[in-house]
């Protein structure tokens, strides 16, 4: 008792010398056990809140640290926030950042305030904390707090980025790739990748393998993105596993080895990669490297689905469609045909439209689906089309937007828009009748046999995307 009373009372006197830095620097040491003292984190705590008493910040922050650890004293968050509060309103960074981060997040022992945490964020930033201002791009990119602004967004990230901080450098090849606040740049976004990348950011190693699989401001290397890939996925990340393991799948880079290529789809799954999810579906229901099962199959799209994927989106809606590991159900299949991006799938969403399959008949809402596919670029959209403007299914008669769609489908080679464009030509039909362009397309039968309707779009279907 009588060594703890001189210990308070020779305290007490160095803060009454103005000797705060010199306690606080012994009270950090005492907290670590570093620079020959002894770990002690009651004793540390009673040092910062002595200090505390003066209204200092750093000791503010420090006791409100040890509160919410429980390091020397009881677990009390609701009191260690109200130190960071004290600390950050003296102006305090790191107190700033710290209080900002428990308001940004839900947690349980805090009721979160987003507006507040920008507020705070946005102090420690104009005294150039990176992780605050990463954080302040956060908040501006995602309008947590204050108005979207992708530019300002971009400008914090920026700052930070170029002071060495790799989420940062990150978020700004991801403000590249994205056209947030500035315009695409495939250099630039390289750039910050491979920054982030080196200080082995496991999003980022994924993004510059990326770049070396689509010659993002770099030559095209895929044995660079398999390597840059499996880097990631060394490191648990979610896209890069399933990155690699698609390089595996498709020969991109490795040597092509379905049983390594099914291993690693299974690793994404359980760190819920999307992509991951959805090529396990895929090899279950086409049983290659695996015992053919329906119902994993269509459980696996399930979950890709929930994970936002699009891409599963399309092949539930088929397993809903045909009884593919589960009961038809027309309507869910409508469902997922709908909200799919996947050509096939906007097509089958026409297809139910028009038929009145799993939804009411609606043939202006099928043409118009139909359209989507025409802007998609889609040989099969422009052909379907033709056909509705001949017919005015869906849409007003005319002839001449006919054979404009039927044209463009036929120069991509289907076979059907070929047999109308002659047709057309030889009656003229929305153009004038011509004898020489029906013999070339005769020719173009010949010499380049088209592909029918049905032929395209189901070798279409599988909507794999290029890593």
């Amino acid at each position: 008792m009588k060594k703890s009373l001189v210990c308070i009372f020779s305290i007490l006197a160095l803060v009454a010398a103005g000797n705060e830095n010199k306690i606080l620097n012994e009270a950090v040491d005492v907290y670590y056990g570093r620079n020959g003292a002894v770990c002690d984190k009651a004793r540390a705590f009673q040092l910062f809140s002595e200090v505390a008493k003066n209204n200092n910040p750093h000791a503010f922050y420090w006791v409100g640290y040890c509160c919410i650890k429980g390091d020397g004293v009881e677990k009390n968050i609701a009191k260690g926030l109200e130190y960071y509060k004290k600390s950050a309103d003296l102006g305090y960074a790191n107190a700033q950042y710290a209080y900002a981060h428990w308001l940004y997040f839900p947690h349980k022992e805090v009721k979160r305030d987003r507006a507040a945490a920008f507020s705070y964020f946005k102090m420690a930033a104009e005294q150039n904390h990176l992780k605050a201002l990463v954080f302040l791009g956060h908040c501006y990119r995602r309008g947590h707090g204050t108005p979207k602004n992708y530019q300002k967004a971009y400008e914090c990230y920026r700052k930070a980025a170029d002071q060495g901080n790799a989420v940062a450098q990150y978020q700004v090849g991801e403000a590249y790739f994205f056209r947030r606040g500035v315009s695409w740049d495939s250099q630039a976004l390289f750039k910050y990748y491979s920054m982030a990348a080196a200080q082995k950011y496991p999003p980022a190693l994924y993004r510059t393998g990326a770049a070396y699989s689509n010659g993002w401001g770099v030559p095209l290397d895929l044995a660079k993105a398999a390597d840059y890939y499996r880097q990631a996925a060394e490191l648990k990340d979610p896209r890069g596993t399933g990155a690699l393991a698609h390089a595996y799948y498709r020969g991109y880079g490795v040597e092509q080895d379905f049983g390594k290529a099914f291993q690693l789809f299974q690793k994404g799954a359980e760190l819920k990669d999307d992509i991951s999810l959805w090529y396990l579906g895929m090899m279950y229901e086409s049983g290659r490297e695996v015992e053919k099962d329906d119902a994993k199959a269509f459980e696996c799209y399930q979950k890709s689905v929930a994970q936002k994927s699009w891409f599963a989106r399309y092949d539930l809606g088929r397993c809903y469609e045909y009884g593919i590991g589960t009961e038809k159900n027309p309507a869910k299949a409508f469902e997922h045909y709908r909200k799919s991006y996947h050509n096939t799938g906007i097509f089958k969403t026409a297809v139910c439209l028009f038929k009145g399959i799993g939804t009411e008949k609606n043939e202006t809402e099928g043409f118009r689906q139909l359209q989507r596919l025409v802007k998609n670029n889609s040989p099969a959209g422009h052909y379907l089309v033709a056909v509705c403007y001949e017919n005015g299914t869906g849409t007003s008669q005319n002839n001449e937007l006919a054979f404009l769609h039927y044209k463009l489908a036929a120069q991509r080679g289907i076979k059907e828009a070929i047999e109308r464009l002659i047709y057309c030509y030889s009656h003229g039909i929305g153009t004038t009748a011509d004898p020489a362009e029906v013999e070339y397309w005769q020719k173009q039968k010949l010499l380049t046999p088209p592909i029918s309707l049905n032929d395209f779009i189901a070798s279409h279907a599988d909507n794999a995307p290029a890593k």
